[in-house]
């Protein structure tokens, strides 16, 4: 990457840091410079490289073999059972700013770590910074406006 795509994917290219976070621990690793080689015809936003929109994420998650679809659901419960129950992997789109006492509305992706009816973890790709896990209370999930990708791979 050219350092001002480095900067534009750092600040836009939540949905790859999180598929690459998720990638590094259940695949094959790879790179932020092998991603983008891979996937970069794919952020097609003009000065937001690395920018994926939701309908894309099939097309990389089947070629790193981290599911073959995914589904998308709303609500808490559903979740909580998704991710314990299936042991399926979720990235969490947002719509709320995830830092404490901010109700801003933005856009962000993050990958779920841990999730229980009363709590949930996730790691944060923060926007020009480097990624870092925080614990939620369960009345987050709507108070941010959350909603879960749910990776599907073949049985």
């Amino acid at each position: 990457m050219t350092p001002e795509q480095r900067q534009q994917f750092d600040r836009f290219g939540c949905v790859p840091r999180c598929i690459i976070e998720l990638s590094n621990e259940r695949g094959p690793p790879i790179t932020d410079d092998e991603f983008c080689r891979q996937f970069d015809y794919l952020f097609l936003t003009p000065g937001e490289y690395g920018n994926l929109i939701d309908s894309q994420i099939v097309e990389v998650i089947r070629v790193l073999d981290l599911g073959h679809d995914f589904h998308i659901l709303r609500r808490y419960d559903a979740i909580v059972w998704e991710f314990g129950h299936e042991h399926r992997d979720v990235l969490v789109l947002s719509e709320i700013d995830l830092r404490e006492n901010e109700a801003t509305p933005i856009k962000h992706c993050s990958l779920l770590r841990e999730i229980d009816r009363d709590h949930f973890r996730m790691w944060i790709p923060w926007n020009n910074a480097p990624g870092s896990e925080r614990d939620f209370a369960a009345i987050a999930w709507d108070s941010k406006a959350c909603h879960g990708v749910v990776l599907v791979r073949a049985r």
